[in-house]
């Protein structure tokens, strides 16, 4: 059964379908509600700084800001070790920048979607 969740936009993968529009600060249209999402879609939310998005899931997926404590084996979520060895590379690398600024946070979560993704295909060191 699907139903809405508030994700984090590390967490969304391409073929996630939004569950509701997706508006900058100013209320402009990024991306509508119903579109599932590409590559290019995932930049275009780190660009612009959007932390989260409500998208629809699977009943069980635990990927939600307030449930990080809680496994992840339900999910199409990385492997929790995996998630924690790019989390902490990313951190080593951000360790100087303000994460409370919206820009910087965007690209430190990229960075660890993107060490993520190297670590799963090469393996954890």
């Amino acid at each position: 059964m699907k139903n809405k969740q508030k994700l984090r936009t590390v967490y969304l993968v391409p073929g996630s379908v939004l569950a509701d529009d997706v508006r900058d600060r100013t209320g402009r249209l990024l991306l509508p509600a119903g579109m599932p999402l590409k590559e290019r879609h995932l930049r275009v939310l780190m660009i612009w700084g959007v932390t989260e998005v409500v998208a629809w899931c699977e009943t069980g997926d635990v990927h939600s800001g307030e449930d990080e404590g809680q496994s992840e084996d339900q999910g199409d979520g990385p492997d929790p070790h995996v998630l924690a060895q790019a989390e902490a590379v990313a951190g080593d690398a951000f360790r100087h920048c303000d994460l409370d600024m919206p820009v910087m946070r965007a690209l430190h979560e990229a960075s660890v979607r993107r060490l993520v993704l190297e670590i799963s295909r090469k393996g954890p060191s």
